[in-house]
């Protein structure tokens, strides 16, 4: 039998509460970006991580801006497989770009979207912040009333109210991607590559 899941523990970046409010916020802005951000997994194992993959909008100007978590395309992929999976997001999302962080072999990452037939903008990102760093202005803009989940996100939604960051011993893929995608749309990366 599994051990019950410990939600709200002290150090926690996200609350039930925080994820409550997030699924009944309405936003009344209009959309001003949506972005796919994969977190792509080195090894392709039964013991590897999932490939995060996470679509997220923007919505308004300046500090009226507003955001949503969209959809997760999360799982246990080829490269094959993820690239297919993150075009699809791309695709029926009408999204502007794919970000990809590259810590774990970025370059073959951009292969990857490439063979696939990707010919859209990617921002690459390099993770060179703690998670906790990179996590807590995002669980931020949660407490702030900012943003909004859509749609059927009970995963990703388990993993952010299970991340302490003190006592975190397992990669948080959903919640990786999660972070990058609200990252790009709220402090952009000003360097996109465009693949021909």
């Amino acid at each position: 039998m599994q051990a019950p899941r410990r939600f709200n523990a002290e150090g926690a970046l996200w609350t039930e509460s925080m994820i409550v409010a997030a699924r009944e916020l309405v936003i009344a802005f209009e959309l001003t970006r949506t972005v796919v951000a994969i977190d792509p997994q080195a090894t392709n194992s039964d013991e590897s991580d999932e490939t995060g993959i996470v679509v997220a909008s923007g919505y308004g100007y300046g500090r009226d801006r507003f955001y949503s978590v969209d959809a997760d395309y999360s799982g246990k992929y080829s490269p094959s497989d993820w690239a297919a999976k993150a075009m699809f997001a791309y695709q029926e999302h009408n999204a502007d770009c794919i970000v990809i962080e590259t810590n774990q072999g970025g370059d073959m990452a951009e292969e990857t979207l490439k063979n696939a037939g990707f010919r859209g903008r990617i921002i690459r990102i390099h993770a060179n912040k703690s998670k906790f760093a990179r996590a807590e202005p995002i669980s931020a803009l949660y407490s702030q009333g900012k943003v909004r989940h859509a749609g059927s996100l009970y995963k990703l939604e388990n993993q952010l109210m299970e991340y302490v960051p003190v006592t975190a011993k397992k990669s948080p893929d959903r919640l990786d991607a999660m972070v990058y995608a609200l990252t790009e749309l709220y402090q952009p990366v000003s360097v996109g590559i465009l693949l021909g």
